[in-house]
């Protein structure tokens, strides 16, 4: 393009264009930009009005040509926002209106797109039908604006056109899909979209997903129960993976969008996906505890409580595999859950809790919600286990017997290592406490409560009874840690069975001197306050506070063994307490 003539269509020069020769003028219709514009689509860009009726006015052939993107002159308007322009080109030749540039948008989407009100209003008001063309991609004007969250646009054009316009949008999705996405979305937009076309409810995308997914999936509930009034059969359209709105409303936790649907559709519940899981399932894979106990508040007749997906596991074993204690504890304590259910690989749910081997009170309760609930491959796995011991032991006696005298000795080394080498952890941790209090109570014996007289080296509170029951215990706690020391080196020189076979000698021993040392920490810490008759009980008071802690918690904890002595009310305690502690809610 003439350097000069850009200038003028930039600027509105009149004066230039009146200065052309015939000739120039004859050209014009060939002067093209770099991107192809030619004079008129430049001094539209610029919002030249005078000197685009100046062209036109001369070369109105110029409006159909179009630039390097296949847009017109009223293409540009029309994505500028140029009311007057657009409204000129259009008395002009109205017939521009269904010019498409290389991506199949009319100067219609273009304005759409940008929420251009005017510009929309004045297009549509000259071409109706205008409305209904959809781009390469499939995508109406409607749609453009509604995606681009412009709510004025769709009113003009459902006005304007009716229902010559289409809904329809990129990747199958219509109008009304987009409208759910916006937290600020406007419900108006739906009423007035759902009252123009109300079939766009049961309209599927690529993946399958209706706008009752989506009002689902971002939880608006008063749209849920618009799209339920006008077509209540939506709720049983299936996505491409066989998921209805309420499985993806209970995966995310909405649990107003989940009682809407069970309000309008309650047989909902029983639909399944292709993996044949219901709604259920799903929001136990959700971990969402609020709405499991709304559907199995509202789902009672037909058991879905107990419904099997295709892997035959179910709510309950999918919680026990996730670790949810929380909705472990909700499903395991409804009358209607079948704790004795199992799987296809006959499996129950504390199978499959089991495998994770945790620790702590919480598990403790959850193992024995599930209790005695095990199905026959945890038997049989049991049984493997007992046989290989059995047959390993077999295997050692063999070798021993078979053997010569080097043999023996390997024989020797085969049962020592047949032993769990949990044993020798314990051993260890024998060893190290049997030694620290040895080492404590060595101490204590040479440093006396309340000190020594300086000249004689005489305690000085050796006539008190409380220091002489502190002398006793502690010199109970060190001899019998020094035994324990002592038996674990004497049978570390021999063998590993030995060791073994004294390990309970040993750890009996030690937890004399630990009891005889807590003892006499007490009657020592007693003795040297004793003036103040009120504070020197409190070590003994703390003291017994703790011990009675240590031997409580076995007693009570449902996980470990406890006390087989006490087994009747170790097992009234246990059941009173997995009856009654209970965790709060999210």
């Amino acid at each position: 393009m003439d350097p000069q003539l850009f200038k003028a269509a930039t600027n509105g020069d009149l004066g230039h264009l009146q200065n052309l020769t015939p000739l120039q003028k004859s050209l014009l219709p060939f002067q093209f930009s770099p991107n192809h514009n030619t004079p008129l689509h430049v001094a539209t860009e610029f919002r030249q009005l005078d000197f685009v009726k100046a062209v036109v006015r001369d070369y109105e052939t110029l409006l159909w040509l179009q630039n390097g993107a296949g847009d017109t002159a009223l293409h540009v308007a029309a994505r500028e926002a140029l009311g007057e322009f657009v409204e000129f080109f259009i008395g002009v030749s109205p017939r521009l209106l269904r010019m498409v540039n290389f991506e199949g948008d009319t100067a219609l989407h273009c304005a759409a797109r940008i929420g251009s009100l005017i510009c929309v209003e004045k297009m549509v008001e000259a071409d109706p039908e205008l409305c209904g063309i959809v781009n390469n991609n499939g995508e109406s004007a409607l749609y453009l604006a509604v995606a681009a969250a412009y709510w004025e646009v769709p009113e003009v054009i459902i006005r304007e056109a009716k229902l010559l316009a289409s809904y329809k949008g990129a990747k199958g999705l219509t109008a009304l899909h987009p409208t759910l996405f916006f937290p600020n979305y406007e419900f108006k937009i739906i009423e007035l979209l759902v009252e123009w076309r109300k079939e766009m409810i049961k309209e599927q995308d690529c993946l399958g997903l209706t706008p009752l997914h989506y009002a689902s999936l971002y939880g608006r509930t008063k749209a849920i129960n618009l799209f339920l009034q006008n077509e209540s059969s939506s709720i049983y359209i299936l996505d491409n993976n066989g998921e209805s709105a309420l499985h993806i409303a209970a995966f995310e936790g909405h649990k107003d969008a989940v009682e809407e649907i069970l309000n309008c559709c309650q047989d909902s519940c029983y639909l399944v996906d292709n993996k044949g899981r219901t709604a259920l399932h799903a929001a136990v894979l959700g971990d969402q505890r609020k709405v499991v106990r709304l559907i199995l508040g509202r789902a009672m007749q037909g058991r879905v409580m107990n419904k099997a997906d295709g892997d035959g596991n179910m709510a309950l074993h999918l919680a026990a595999f996730h670790e949810f204690y929380d909705i472990i504890e909700i499903l395991a304590t409804d009358v209607n859950v079948d704790l004795n259910a199992k799987n296809k690989e006959f499996l129950t749910a504390l199978d499959f809790f089991n495998k994770h081997d945790q620790e702590g009170l919480r598990a403790a309760i959850i193992r024995n919600l599930l209790e005695g609930r095990t199905g026959p491959m945890t038997m049989q796995h049991l049984a493997e286990e007992k046989i290989k011991k059995m047959n390993q032991e077999i295997k050692i006696m063999d070798d021993h017997d078979n053997s010569n005298e080097v043999g023996k000795t390997d024989g020797k080394m085969k049962k020592g290592s047949s032993y769990n080498t949990e044993k020798q952890k314990a051993l260890e941790v024998n060893l190290l406490v049997a030694t620290l209090v040895a080492t404590v109570t060595f101490a204590a014996g040479f440093t006396m409560p309340g000190g020594y007289f300086e000249n004689i080296g005489l305690s000085i509170l050796s006539d008190k009874g409380g220091f002489r029951v502190f002398v006793i215990f502690n010199t109970i706690a060190f001899c019998c840690s020094v035994f324990a020391v002592l038996l674990h080196f004497h049978t570390s020189i021999t063998d590993h069975y030995q060791r073994v076979r004294y390990m309970g000698i040993a750890g009996s021993f030690t937890s004399i001197a630990i009891v005889a040392m807590v003892i006499a920490f007490a009657s020592g810490t007693h003795v040297v306050i004793a003036n103040s008759k009120a504070f020197s009980l409190s070590p003994f008071l703390i003291c017994g506070g703790f011990s009675f802690l240590y031997f409580a918690i076995p007693f009570c904890d449902p996980g470990v063994e406890g006390y087989s002595f006490l087994h009747t009310p170790q097992r009234f305690i246990r059941r009173k307490i997995v009856r009654y502690i209970r965790y709060e809610e999210y």
